[in-house]
């Protein structure tokens, strides 16, 4: 299991009480944390030129960009308004394909324990 610390940025962003919860789960997971590099770059720019999700949730974009460069089988993600979405998803995929990356499962958490 891994994490970005993209995501940790943003649960840090979060109210009190969700950072609580939700750094109390991370630390019994216990993900491994991705940083950062510039091989995420490539990817999120090329999901940015196809237009797959808007300029103002960019970040969402690099969230995506994290499991394709660092080649994982499965994004899990609550964020269904720009990423766990039939366009995004099947873009994506499109996007991977025509730019040699493998193609990723992108999914709810719910979908996982179901």
């Amino acid at each position: 299991m891994y994490i970005s610390d993209l995501v940790i940025e943003e649960i840090n962003d979060a109210p009190e009480y969700i950072q609580e919860r939700l750094h109390g789960l991370i630390s019994e997971l216990d993900p491994e944390e991705l940083e950062r590099s510039k091989e995420i770059d490539e990817p999120a720019k090329k999901y940015a030129e196809a237009g797959l999700i808007p300029n103002k949730a960019h970040r969402d974009l690099i969230h995506v960009a994290f499991a394709t460069a660092n080649n994982m089988d499965f994004l899990i993600s609550w964020n269904l308004a720009h990423i766990v979405k039939e366009k995004t998803i099947m873009g994506v995929n499109a996007v991977n394909s025509l730019e040699g990356y493998k193609e990723i499962k992108i999914c709810t958490v719910m979908e996982v324990l179901a």
